[in-house]
């Protein structure tokens, strides 16, 4: 299997948030160099975008919606699939 650590974003174009929304992935799980760090854990921040037109200026805000933490992540050997936990129950 190939490392898969690393950061990745990704957007949401949803009507119904009135905003797009943006996932911020960091995966922190294999080592990228051999004498790098890891954190064995996968985190992530869903932040709502904004952009309005107020007073002939477009002005451009965010709003963070939370912030996740999974400990101690298992990924399949097809990579397709992890299991790990918040803490507090398994999460998948």
């Amino acid at each position: 299997m190939h490392p898969i650590s690393g950061r990745y974003l990704g957007r949401i174009t949803n009507s119904a948030t009135h905003g797009d929304l943006e996932m911020d992935l960091r995966i922190d799980i294999d080592r990228l160099r051999e004498r790098s760090l890891t954190c064995n854990c996968i985190s992530w921040d869903l932040i709502q975008q904004f952009e309005e037109e107020i007073a002939g200026r477009i002005c451009r805000w965010q709003v963070d919606r939370g912030s996740w933490i999974l400990q101690a992540p298992k990924v399949s050997e097809d990579g397709l699939q992890i299991h790990g936990t918040d803490g507090c129950e398994e999460q998948e």
